[in-house]
C-alpha cells in the first residue's frame, strides 16, 4: 500500500458544497460514510485503498490540539442546525472570552435546549472525555486523537428513526467553524415565507454579506490546498437553494474555470401534504435549477428514490435487500450516500486505477451530454462460495437489466445505454475466480462463458455490463474495501442479509444484530431515458405557465430568458436521442 506521507505529493483536493436541507441529509451520510472507513489502529495490517486528503484537511484547534476535518461548506436556513452549533464542536465560537460593549440593561430569552437523542449523548461524552484522556492512534499512518473503540459510538446498535428530525441529528464528523453558512433571512419548516423559490435563492446569493462570508469560506478552503481538482455539489433542486446554488456556481466557474465541476441535484422521495402551489413550485424550481446547474457544471446528475418527480412523485424505487421507509429523509439519503460514496471512489483512490475529477467526468460526458444518471445494486446478492462471475452470468441469462435500480427520477429499465462507468466494493478476493462453464443466454443458444478470461472484480463487471450494453465500451474500477457499515446509518437491510453482508435464502437475521459491512456496485451512465426525463420536465414547466405565477417573476426571473432555457433544455435532451 502507498503511504499517506508519500500520498501527500499526489493528492489533488476537492471541495464539497452541500446547499440544502436535503442535499445536507445527503451529504451527512457521505461525511459518516468517509469517517467509517478510517483505520484507527497504527497496528493494522489493513490496506488503505482511499486517500482520503483528497476530501478532509488537517488542522489544530486554539489548544494545539490536532484536527481532521471535511473541506467542506454548508448552506442550510435558521433554524435547520437544532443542537449543532454553527461553528462547530472542536472550537471556540468568535464570541467566546469578549465581554459586551453594551452597558445598559440587557433582557435575556432562553429557549429550552433540544433533547439529545442517544448517538449524540454517545458523540458528545466522547469528544469530552478526548479533554481528559488522549490516546494516539492513527488514521492512514498519521497520529490524531481518538477514544479507545469500547466507548465509540460507531460500534454501537442504535435505532434513531424516530430521532432523527433534522440532518444535524446524525452528524458524526466534526466539521470546521467556517464550514456552516446559514441563511439568516428564511426558517426551517417556516410556512408563513417558505424558501420555495429559485429566484429567492439568486437573490440571498447576490446579497454583499452572504456573498462576502461565502467568498471568505471559501478562499480559507481553496488557500489551503496544493492541487485544487474540482469541486463536488449536492444540491436541493425543488426550493430556493436552487437558486443559491446556481447563482454561486456560475461565479465559481467565472473564478475557477479550468477546475472540474460535478453537481448532484437532489429531490427526496415523499413530500408530505404537498399542495398543489407546492407542486408548481417544485416543477418550476427543477426545470430552473437543471438548467442552470447544467449549464455551469461538467456533469449534473439528478437523484431521488421516487421512480417520477412531475408533476407528482411516483413510487418509490425497490431494492430487493432493503428495507427503507420512503417517508424518512434520514432512509433514503443514506442509499444515496452510499451510491454517490462508491461512484466518486475513481479520483479518490490511493492505488493506481485512480484518475482526477475530469477524467472521471469525460469517462460518460462526452458529446456534450452533460446531464447523466446513477443506478445502484446495494446491497449485492452475494452468497457465499458462490463466484460473482455465476452471479453475473445468471443475471445476463435473464437479461439483467434490472440488476442495478436507478435513483435518477424517469429512467426506466428499457433506456437505450450511450456511455456508462461503474465501481464495484467489497467483493471478496475469494469470490473472483471463474468457474469453466458455458452460459446459458436468453434464446437458448449456449454460448462460451464470457467471464473465463477475467481475472478480477472489475473485469467481470465491464464483461458484464458490456454484454448488457454492446453499444457501449463501459469504464469498471474495483475497490476491495468493502462499504463499512456503521452507526448512525439506519438499520435499511432486508432480513436476509447477514452481518457481513452475504445473503442466505431462508436467513432471518435478528433485529440486534446489524449489518457491519456490505458490497456495491455503482454505474453512472448517460442514456435515452434522460431525453424523456428532460421533456416531461419541460412539457410540466410549460403547463403551469410561469406568468401566472407573480412569486417567480417579482423575484427576478424573466419569462422570456425562462423560455430560452427550456429551449436550451430541449436541445440538450435531443443529444441524448439519437446518439
Amino acid at each position: 500500500s502507498i503511504s499517506n506521507n508519500m500520498a501527500g505529493s499526489l493528492t489533488r483536493e476537492v471541495i464539497t458544497l452541500q446547499f440544502g436541507h436535503y442535499s445536507n441529509f445527503v451529504g451527512t451520510h457521505w461525511w459518516n460514510i468517509q469517517e467509517s472507513s478510517f483505520c484507527y489502529d497504527p497496528s493494522s495490517s489493513f490496506q488503505q485503498e482511499i486517500n482520503h486528503d483528497v476530501l478532509f484537511r488537517e488542522g489544530l484547534t486554539l489548544h494545539g490540539d490536532q484536527t481532521y476535518t471535511p473541506r467542506l461548506l454548508v448552506f442550510d436556513l435558521k433554524g435547520s442546525l437544532k443542537n449543532l452549533p454553527k461553528y462547530g464542536t472542536l472550537y471556540q465560537t468568535p464570541s467566546d472570552g469578549h465581554e459586551t460593549l453594551w452597558e445598559g440593561a440587557v433582557s435575556v430569552h432562553e429557549s429550552e435546549p433540544e433533547p439529545k437523542n442517544e448517538f449524540q449523548m454517545d458523540l458528545e461524552a466522547v469528544l469530552e472525555s478526548e479533554n481528559d484522556r488522549e490516546t494516539e492512534v492513527s488514521v492512514d499512518n498519521r497520529t490524531l486523537d481518538q477514544d479507545p473503540v469500547d466507548k465509540n459510538p460507531r460500534e454501537k446498535y442504535y435505532d434513531l428513526d424516530k430521532n432523527v428530525s433534522v440532518w444535524s441529528d446524525f452528524l458524526g464528523t466534526c466539521l470546521h467553524p467556517k464550514s456552516i453558512q446559514l441563511v439568516r433571512d428564511y426558517l426551517h419548516g417556516g410556512s408563513t415565507s417558505p424558501f420555495d423559490v429559485f429566484g429567492y435563492g439568486q437573490s440571498v446569493a447576490k446579497d454583499e454579506h452572504f456573498y462576502d462570508e461565502f467568498e471568505s469560506n471559501l478562499h480559507f478552503f481553496v488557500e489551503e490546498c496544493d492541487s485544487l481538482q474540482g469541486f463536488q455539489i449536492f444540491s436541493d433542486v425543488y426550493n430556493g437553494f436552487g437558486g443559491i446554488s446556481s447563482q454561486l456556481l456560475e461565479d465559481l466557474r467565472d473564478e475557477y474555470g479550468n477546475k472540474s465541476f460535478l453537481t448532484f441535484g437532489v429531490t427526496p422521495t415523499e413530500f408530505p401534504k404537498e399542495t398543489h402551489k407546492g407542486a408548481v413550485h417544485r416543477i418550476l424550481n427543477s426545470a430552473l435549477s437543471f438548467g442552470q446547474l447544467a449549464l455551469n457544471s461538467d456533469l449534473f446528475v439528478p437523484m431521488s428514490l421516487a421512480q417520477e418527480v412531475w408533476p407528482h412523485l411516483g413510487q418509490a424505487r425497490d431494492f430487493p435487500l432493503l428495507d427503507y421507509k420512503p417517508a424518512l429523509s434520514y432512509h433514503t439519503s443514506a442509499v444515496l450516500g452510499a451510491c454517490v460514496d462508491t461512484i466518486t471512489m475513481p479520483y479518490r483512490l490511493l492505488t493506481p486505477q485512480a484518475v482526477n475529477m475530469n477524467s472521471f467526468v469525460n469517462s460518460v460526458a462526452f458529446g456534450e451530454r452533460k446531464i447523466a444518471s446513477l443506478s445502484l445494486t446495494f446491497p449485492l446478492p452475494i452468497k457465499d462460495a458462490i463466484p460473482l462471475s455465476s452471479l453475473l452470468g445468471s443475471t445476463l441469462s435473464r437479461n439483467g437489466t434490472e440488476f442495478l435500480q436507478s435513483v435518477t427520477p424517469g429512467i426506466s429499465h428499457s433506456s437505450s445505454l450511450i456511455s456508462q462507468s461503474a465501481v464495484i466494493r467489497g467483493i471478496p478476493a475469494s469470490l473472483t475466480h471463474t468457474p469453466q462453464q458455458n452460459i446459458q443466454s436468453q434464446n437458448s443458444v449456449l454460448h462460451e462463458n464470457p467471464f473465463e478470461v477475467c481475472t478480477t472484480a472489475s473485469e467481470m463487471v465491464q464483461t458484464f455490463l458490456q454484454n448488457l450494453h454492446p453499444q457501449t465500451q463501459p469504464v469498471c474500477w474495483n475497490v476491495n474495501q468493502t462499504f463499512m457499515v456503521k452507526p448512525p446509518f439506519p438499520n435499511i437491510f432486508g432480513s436476509r442479509v447477514t452481518n457481513d453482508g452475504l445473503v442466505v435464502d431462508g436467513y432471518t437475521r435478528s433485529e440486534s444484530v446489524r449489518v457491519s459491512q456490505t458490497s456495491v456496485l455503482s454505474r453512472l451512465e448517460t442514456n435515452s431515458g434522460i431525453a424523456s426525463m428532460l421533456l416531461s420536465l419541460i412539457q410540466w414547466a410549460k403547463r403551469v405557465n410561469i406568468s401566472k405565477h407573480y412569486l417567480f417573476l417579482e423575484s427576478g426571473t424573466e419569462e422570456e430568458t425562462f423560455k430560452e432555457m427550456l429551449e436550451d433544455l430541449t436541445s440538450l435532451s435531443q443529444r441524448y436521442v439519437n446518439p
